[in-house]
């Protein structure tokens, strides 16, 4: 009976033990889970504090303004004055502008005027003596005689082949004619002319920004290996090498900087050239607002059954 007794007390005590241990563990957890709960609806207040009152705006000035004449104005001196001396919304020089015409609907007769515009329609500065020298050199091209037939066949197609013999301005001149059609320093874009070398992008480059009176490296520049000669936002003709537009079409297949492109000495078949016409090829399905153009050397028959191009649309 005593063993009985002190046994009944043994598993008493253990109990006991137990259950304080249990409810110890118990407090424990319950206090931290208080503490890091309280924690984070601190943590919650202070952000939302932070989320409201962070930024503090000045108070509006409602003094009276002191009126000051339009013309030394800094943020209305683009706006021009009428007879009643109101301003209005157009430009002060939309008049002399020589482009006014929406893009890729130009004729030949209104590039030759903007051309002999005494006012550069790239960048609205004057033209230089030395810019009405070289346009009465370009007047001696080939294709300064056929520019009414390039701009028909450059509206009316997608993809368009030109056949010329060497120094006929393929490289130099065709750029400049979509420029004037394209416009793209109005719409954010660019005309990329592919050159199979880099001396030669450059080259061209170079004539061509002399020709166009624009700074090289800012409205006309090149891309070649190891060598970046552009201006993000600035420039809208860019020559680049074959390679380097691969490059670039690695990280954006539809090459969607890009509103025309120029495939010039596209004959000479490197690896590069010929990637980038299957690469083109399936583009220009996909984008409809893409123009593509070939320069090529006058093909005979058995080139010209090589180069497969989408139908025309």
């Amino acid at each position: 009976m005593l063993r009985r007794k002190v046994h009944a007390f043994r598993v008493q005590g253990c109990l006991a033990v137990y259950l304080a241990l249990f409810f110890f563990v118990l407090f424990e957890i319950v206090s931290v889970y208080g503490a890091q709960h309280s924690s984070y609806v601190r943590s919650l207040a202070r952000r939302r504090e932070r989320s409201y009152y962070v930024v503090h705006l000045p108070r509006p000035d409602l003094r009276p303004r002191i009126s000051m004449p339009l013309s030394d104005n800094p943020y209305l001196a683009h706006m021009k004055a009428n007879k009643g001396g109101k301003a209005s919304n157009a430009p002060a020089q939309a008049i002399r502008k020589p482009i006014l015409w929406p893009p890729r609907r130009v004729n030949a007769k209104q590039v030759r005027k903007a051309m002999e515009h005494d006012l550069n329609p790239f960048n609205d500065k004057p033209h230089t003596p030395q810019y009405k020298k070289l346009l009465a050199r370009r007047k001696q091209l080939p294709i300064y005689a056929q520019m009414d037939e390039f701009y028909k066949m450059f509206t009316e197609n997608q993809i368009l082949v030109l056949e010329g013999e060497t120094g006929s301005g393929k490289s130099t001149q065709i750029p400049q004619l979509v420029c004037y059609s394209d416009l793209p320093h109005t719409r954010g874009k660019l005309i990329a002319c592919t050159q199979p070398r880099s001396v030669v992008a450059t080259t061209i480059a170079k004539r061509v920004a002399d020709e166009m009176d624009v700074q090289l490296g800012e409205h006309v520049g090149y891309s070649v290996q190891f060598e970046d000669m552009t201006s993000p936002g600035t420039t809208f003709l860019t020559y680049i090498t074959d390679e380097m537009l691969l490059r670039e079409a690695m990280g954006d297949p539809r090459l969607t900087r890009y509103s025309t492109i120029i495939l010039d000495e596209a004959h000479e078949r490197s690896l590069a050239t010929d990637i980038l016409m299957a690469l083109l090829k399936d583009l220009a399905r996909k984008r409809s607002d893409l123009k593509i153009v070939i320069c090529v050397p006058p093909l005979t028959q058995s080139n010209s059954r090589h180069s497969s191009l989408p139908p025309k649309r």
